[in-house]
């Protein structure tokens, strides 16, 4: 399923994995130059040596890597019970953060 998505200053996904339902998902960056590299999606994996006791679910995760907002690049992988990923705040003053999002779903017809 593709999809046009328009992310605006304020936008935040604490780290996730993505449905079941899912195998792939792509984002494709369509920013229209380098200013904005700091914005990409980031990777995560659980930290384990973290208490549980009064944490927030965002403090569990220790980011992995973060691909740059730029033109002609992006990022995808297979869903799974490790593929955590997210997007910290993005600052209100960067305006829009476009993108193409590519989704295969297990049974056709699912998603948006």
């Amino acid at each position: 399923k593709p999809a046009l998505v328009k992310d605006l200053g304020g936008y935040e996904i604490a780290p996730h994995k993505d449905t079941r339902s899912k195998i792939v998902t792509m984002q494709f960056y369509l920013p229209a130059d380098f200013t904005k590299a700091h914005l990409g999606t980031a990777v995560y994996k659980v930290d384990w040596l973290q208490p549980k006791v009064l944490l927030s679910p965002r403090n569990r995760f220790k980011k992995v890597k973060q691909f740059a907002f730029q033109p002609n690049s992006g990022y995808g992988f297979a869903v799974g019970s490790k593929s955590w990923h997210g997007r910290e705040t993005v600052p209100m003053e960067s305006g829009e953060r476009n993108s193409l999002m590519l989704i295969s779903y297990a049974e056709p017809g699912k998603g948006w």
